[in-house]
């Protein structure tokens, strides 16, 4: 009797986490599909300025752009790691932990520094010697500001910081099923192909270009947020998905043993009868 009471303690209890682990999924594919909205009309907007610094590139001399000077050799690099607020998302954080970990203690990047943006990547690399704290304190919480915030940091440290180069190193959105680590470069910022058609600016074109180039910074760095985003709650409701399927599974196979030790409770009892009316008819 205590073994039944034991097996269906334990099956309540499976119960109980498989309502939590479905409720979890429910919610994060609610939230993932539209994140990844948000996501895919933030690329337009990326398209969009891309497409105003093709027309705005003519007229000026581009070296005297600072954020787009190429220096001489590869330089020391500093790593942006984007990784998730939360946990419970499957090997979203630890494939882009493996990923860092890979590209920060390769030879040529010996000298790298690293900054963090996420909770769980703060937790992981936390003891690392190579962590830089960013410039100007308290993060702030709205992403719009985010954005700003972090595009005005990675400036600072670009261009009076001692770093040569800033890469980012982040989760790519393929589909809710597939999120890829990838590792590309931010700073200095890549120049679409100038377009033949000559347009009027104003103040000047150098002026101007300066300016789309803060905002085609600051694009990067809110679709990298967003792609980030809308791939953890998709891990994350890929992850609730499987927890259920084996709670599913987990449940079964309790019944099948609450099952048996019944029925072995049963026929314990039935043969304990036949026994005792063996004994009184000797």
């Amino acid at each position: 009797m205590a073994k039944l009471k034991t097996i269906r303690r334990r099956i309540m209890s499976v119960r109980a986490t498989k309502k939590i682990t479905r409720a979890m999924q429910m919610v994060a594919a609610v939230q993932m599909r539209k994140a990844r909205e948000q996501a895919e009309r933030h690329r337009k907007y990326l398209d969009r300025i891309r497409t105003a610094l093709s027309h705005a590139r003519n007229g000026f001399d581009e070296q005297e752009l600072p954020l787009v000077v190429k220096r001489e050799g590869e330089g020391r690099p500093l790593f942006v790691l984007f990784a998730g607020e939360r946990g419970l998302c499957g090997g979203f954080n630890h494939n882009l932990f493996r990923t860092a970990e890979s590209v920060l203690n390769s030879a040529e990047n010996e000298n790298a520094g690293l900054v963090l943006w996420g909770r769980k990547g703060e937790e992981h690399f936390a003891a690392t010697t190579r962590r830089l704290a960013w410039p100007a304190g308290e993060r702030p919480r709205n992403p719009a500001e985010a954005v700003r915030w972090i595009g005005t940091q990675l400036v600072e440290l670009y261009l009076t910081g001692g770093f040569d180069r800033v890469v980012l190193v982040r989760n790519h959105f393929v589909s809710p099923s597939v999120q890829k680590p990838i590792v590309e470069p931010l700073l200095p910022l890549s120049l679409p192909e100038a377009l033949d058609q000559p347009i009027e600016l104003e103040p000047d074109p150098k002026t101007v270009t300066e300016g789309i180039l803060r905002l085609f910074l600051q694009a990067q760095i809110g679709q990298t947020l967003l792609e980030t985003r809308a791939g953890e709650l998709a891990a994350r409701m890929a992850a609730m998905d499987n927890a259920t399927k084996n709670a599913d599974e987990m449940i079964d196979y309790l019944n099948l043993k609450y099952n048996q030790a019944r029925q072995g409770t049963i026929t314990k009892e039935i043969l304990e009868v036949v026994s005792g009316a063996e004994a009184m008819k000797h």
